[in-house]
């Protein structure tokens, strides 16, 4: 018996669950060991000092140990959030239960916490839940678990309908085409939530960006190439507009390639194509970009099979 092929929305959903775990438990953790620094201290002081929590009665010390649990709660939630994401993708109904229940703490937390600029991960949030209770994405876990699901009875009296045709079967797309196409969506979501984060940065913080660039070793490395933090700032704004504009174009393609549009998987090769130069101009930072725009286009390069 042939094993019941995942729905791609169930696959892109735990892909994108799990990677995001994985980046907020890299933060989280980092954060975690250089805990307690002066440069910690001043943020909570900072926060504290502020008028709208002037009815709060903590101290500095109180309020870094809060927070340290806080981030504690968060590592194990992400380590559970790539456990469940695993055990998703093999048919697991508990662990799909689980998954929905965190990304609903996720919407929760990254409002939150991030406000406007946690809009972006937390709409993704819940595309993601709706993605795994969608109608193909209940139909395998059914299929997956040996749940029958009863059939509805006919109304009295209509008419019994009589013997139908088959339906048409869609041809498969080549399984290089869609892993393809999953790694261009993510690579791609990810990218505009960086350029929506940046460019909110941009719009209501600006200033306050300008002046943390203009001291310390941030400021020596711009004085060395002879640029102002101002203009660094201006450049970094227009060039993740850029990343963003282009992220919107790879997701649209990405996503119509995977519904079988014809000339998306053109446009997908493009696309990923001019992402190359662009990402690789962050020298380090940029590179898990530029090898996954590589990676789609030798996939989709690929000779495919006649009729594929």
């Amino acid at each position: 018996m042939s094993e019941l092929r995942r729905p791609p929305s169930v696959t892109m959903a735990c892909i994108f669950i799990g990677l995001t775990s994985l980046i907020v438990f890299g933060s989280v953790t980092s954060a975690l060991s250089n805990w307690g620094s002066i440069e910690l201290q001043d943020g909570v002081r900072d926060v504290l000092d502020d008028p709208a929590f002037d009815g709060v009665d903590l101290t500095v010390s109180q309020a870094i140990e809060w927070l340290r649990r806080a981030a504690y709660a968060v590592v194990v939630l992400t380590i559970a959030g790539v456990v469940f994401a695993v055990f998703t993708t093999r048919g697991d109904r508990i662990s799909r239960v689980s998954l929905t229940v965190m990304c609903g703490l996720a919407f929760v937390g990254f409002i939150g916490i991030g406000g406007l600029a946690g809009m972006l991960p937390a709409v993704l949030a819940v595309v993601c839940a709706t993605q795994l209770w969608s109608p193909d994405s209940r139909a395998w876990f059914d299929a997956k678990n040996g749940v029958v699901r009863p059939a509805v009875p006919p109304v009295p009296g209509s008419p019994i309908a009589g013997p139908v045709a088959a339906p048409a079967v869609p041809l498969e797309q080549p399984k290089s085409v869609r892993i393809a196409g999953l790694v261009a969506l993510i690579a791609s979501w990810l990218v505009l939530m960086f350029s929506v984060y940046y460019a909110l940065i941009y719009v209501t913080a600006r200033d306050s960006y300008v002046d943390s660039l203009s001291k310390g070793s941030t400021k020596k490395m711009l004085d060395e190439y002879g640029i102002a933090p101002s203009d660094f700032v201006t450049w970094m704004f227009i060039f993740f507009v850029v990343c963003g504009v282009l992220a919107v174009l790879a997701c649209t393609a990405a996503a119509l390639m995977l519904r079988g549009v014809p000339r998306a998987r053109t446009a997908t090769i493009v696309l990923a194509a001019v992402s190359v130069p662009v990402s690789f101009v962050f020298v380090g930072v940029g590179w898990p970009w530029t090898a996954a725009a590589v990676f789609v286009l030798v996939q989709l390069r690929r000779r495919q099979p006649q009729g594929a």
